[in-house]
């Protein structure tokens, strides 16, 4: 005899009995008869009797609207709506040096002459703007400020390169 059927029980069941059964059977055993079902905690409520029959006249109808009332005294005939004159409002001009201004600064960053153009386009725009009365303020000043950027980074890498050469000319051995 093995191990493993030494350990079978000594009944023939294939599982000893459970007391949690499920509504079936398991070991060949039946399980008891379980009520699940309550008392109804709700139970329906009696019918309700049928309203009493109406008894009496119906009531009189609501009466209708009263009429509109007329214009006051002493305004006249009222005088026909007109339509005002639909139109555009006129645009005002952009200044075409301030759109050449932002233009030429931001080739700067291509090359450095551009950006000169643009400082200096970005300062006539701006006085033609003040005397005209023509749009294109923001455009002038941000050619300005991508010029004055612009030029100042090329002044600090001269700056920096001419140091350069210097400290590589003056610490070379004659």
């Amino acid at each position: 005899m093995t191990d493993f059927e030494g350990n079978q029980p000594a009944t023939g069941d294939a599982l000893p009995p459970s007391k949690f059964s499920a509504g079936y059977s398991v070991g060949g055993q039946e399980p008891e008869s379980v009520n699940y079902r309550a008392a109804d905690p709700y139970p329906m409520p009696a019918p309700e009797p049928p309203p009493p029959a109406y008894q009496g006249a119906p009531p009189p109808p609501y009466p209708g609207p009263a009429p509109y009332p007329g214009p006051p005294p002493g305004y006249g005939v009222p005088q026909p709506v007109v339509a005002m004159p639909v139109g555009y409002l006129p645009v005002r001009k952009t200044n075409g040096l301030a759109i050449a201004s932002l233009v030429c600064s931001l080739l700067g960053l291509l090359c450095l002459v551009p950006a000169l153009l643009g400082v200096i386009f970005g300062h006539i725009s701006l006085s033609q703007i003040r005397q005209n009365g023509e749009d294109g303020r923001g455009l002038a000043v941000a050619g300005l400020v991508v010029g004055y950027v612009l030029l100042a980074i090329t002044a600090l890498f001269l700056v920096f390169y001419v140091g350069l050469v210097g400290m590589v000319l003056s610490s070379s051995p004659r």
